[in-house]
């Protein structure tokens, strides 16, 4: 039996993706040792994660993290099981970007080196981290939403943001042109509902030290905000220290909590600005989740590099759907050059203490070349819109 030849294309991609992070399984991780496995032994243990742990991601989460224990008993066996959990979610990325695009053998091979590419380069962070589950959900929903399938995109969006809050941003995206609301609405509360009711159930208690955990936290050392701040010091005009809190290097500086609540007014009022704007100009649908994405990445006040694998896939399908246009192309390259400065930027983290001259042009750099891609891309958006006479556009 002959294998159709967007499969070939989705199993060239998946042999590329295996070759490269397939040498990464089981190596050394700070995150995976000291964050993740003591939180999943903890789970496993019976003590309570937002009480006796302090865990720090919504309930979905726990299940993430837990897996991989349930079949490790060492640091290096967790890891291991860890890493190739993550690999399964990458490479399901991979075929549901094959099940999009199955025909259109272009646009398939577009997205595919788009996310590939971008992703990548990213090295030990693709698998150290569980953004790629959010991902991979984000994208289902995408793509069921565009097979209107209400009930099916609202369960794989409710699912994503039952692992990571921030898929929740993408809700009245999606509701804004479909005709069964209700539908997709209860498809969404269904595995927030049932997920929370079972963590109430197993530990009797609720999230609620998450969203704590995440209020209290400072300005992010990688934040476009923060970047600002560092270059400042490098000026002489302004005293910045790096701190470490809440899981993250932050900065100490004059004005750095002013400059923080400001980032969140921004990026609200930046959100809100942005649906009307895809409302009224009719955006289409790839393009607007991935904008809306990118402008919660690029404008929080923390800015992991990890939050990168959360565009990657969305943008993907949605630059090669509009191929065709230079914005496009210019959009993928500048976000795979965002990609590659990320890279860069890691590499230079054993400055981040004594904020370094190559650490903080890294971070300016990539934060800059961000802007720019975010910048490309609502072009891309505006030039691209929906025609007028359709009513409803997937």
């Amino acid at each position: 039996m002959r294998i159709p030849r967007h499969w070939l294309l989705v199993l060239a991609a998946a042999a590329v993706h295996l070759a490269a992070l397939l040498p990464l399984v089981g190596s050394d991780s700070f995150i995976l040792d000291n964050v993740f496995r003591p939180y999943a032994e903890g789970v496993l243990n019976g003590l309570a994660p937002y009480g006796a742990l302090g865990f720090e991601y919504p309930p979905g989460a726990i299940p993430v993290l837990v897996l991989p224990g349930l079949i490790s008993s060492t640091a290096e066996h967790y890891r291991t099981a860890f890493d190739a959990w993550m690999l399964v979610w990458d490479l399901g990325i991979l075929a549901i970007l094959g099940l999009a695009l199955s025909t259109n053998l272009r646009k398939l091979a577009v997205a595919l080196a788009i996310y590939s590419l971008g992703l990548l380069v990213l090295g030990r962070l693709v698998l150290a981290r569980f953004d790629l589950v959010p991902a991979a959900l984000s994208l289902a929903a995408l793509v069921l939403y565009q097979r209107k399938k209400g009930f099916g995109w609202g369960i794989a969006l409710g699912a994503g943001a039952f692992v990571k809050a921030w898929t929740i941003a993408l809700l009245p995206v999606f509701l804004l042109r479909e005709r069964r609301r209700y539908l997709a609405v209860a498809g969404f509360a269904l595995p927030v509902v049932v997920g929370v009711a079972a963590v109430w159930g197993l530990f009797g208690e609720g999230p609620g030290t998450a969203f704590s955990y995440h209020t209290d936290r400072g300005l992010q050392i990688e934040s476009l905000a923060a970047s600002l701040f560092l270059v400042a010091a490098k000026l002489g005009l302004v005293e910045v220290d790096a701190t470490f809190g809440s899981g993250s290097f932050n900065i100490a500086a004059s004005g750095a909590s002013l400059a923080k609540t400001l980032s969140i007014v921004l990026l609200i009022a930046g959100y809100l600005a942005l649906l009307l704007l895809i409302y009224v100009k009719q955006i289409r649908t790839d393009l607007a989740v991935t904008l809306i994405t990118g402008w919660l990445v690029v404008i929080a006040p923390v800015l992991s590099p990890q939050f990168l694998i959360w565009v990657l896939p969305l943008a993907a399908i949605a630059y090669a759907n509009h191929w065709q246009f230079f914005l496009a192309k210019a959009a993928a390259v500048t976000l795979v050059v965002t990609s590659l400065l990320t890279r860069l930027t890691m590499e230079n983290y054993d400055k981040i203490s004594f904020l370094g001259d190559d650490f903080v042009a890294s971070i300016f750099t990539r934060n800059l070349v961000f802007v720019l891609w975010l910048v490309l891309t609502l072009l891309l958006a505006l030039n691209t819109r929906t025609p007028s006479s359709a009513k409803i556009s997937r």
